[in-house]
């Protein structure tokens, strides 16, 4: 079950959510961030913001806690920032605090509060490869690709997520970064 639906009518269901057998290993997203930290000494910390389920995550050999956590973050558009404690939050989520006017609008042409600046299409990437552990086919290893329809950037990105996830939750993932 799920992956036999010639025996189980009701196993379309399994990805809506529903069912607690299958879902009852996996692990939330924060927790995991907060034991990676945890086994490397780091206990001042703030997950609140981060969300999601993962089924696995290897850490196959010895490296530094950033190593660890640098394709889980890029892959799930997690931010860790430092103020005393690590904060990590999500991209796209509510805003955590509020700026009043006078920290955004300028109040004269020499006091400019922010810079953009745009980068060329060259240096986008054209598409994205996300190589991870399918937790409905034994674990075995796959990768999902997303790709930009439009555009002459030859640039290419690869992530090797040390995580156990479904197909779907992968190409969903690699959807968002590519973007």
């Amino acid at each position: 079950f799920p992956s036999r639906a010639d025996l189980w009518a009701d196993s379309g269901n399994y990805a809506r959510g529903h069912w607690l057998n299958g879902r009852i290993g996996a692990l939330p997203l924060g927790n995991l961030i907060a034991a990676i930290c945890a086994s490397y000494g780091f206990y001042s910390l703030d997950v609140q913001g981060v969300e999601g389920l993962i089924d696995g995550f290897v850490i196959d050999r010895a490296m530094p806690a950033r190593d660890a956590l640098e394709a889980l973050l890029q892959a799930f558009s997690i931010d860790a920032e430092s103020d005393g404690a690590i904060k990590f939050r999500m991209r796209g989520r509510a805003p955590v605090t509020s700026i009043g006017l006078d920290r955004v609008v300028e109040s004269s042409p020499d006091a400019a509060l922010y810079a953009f600046t745009r980068a060329q299409e060259t240096e986008l990437p054209a598409s994205l490869r996300l190589a991870y552990a399918e937790s409905g086919l034994d674990y075995r290893r796959a990768a999902v690709e997303a790709k930009r329809l439009n555009g002459s950037s030859r640039r290419d990105i690869f992530i090797d997520l040390p995580c156990a996830i479904e197909q779907a939750a992968a190409q969903i993932r690699a959807e968002i970064v590519l973007q």
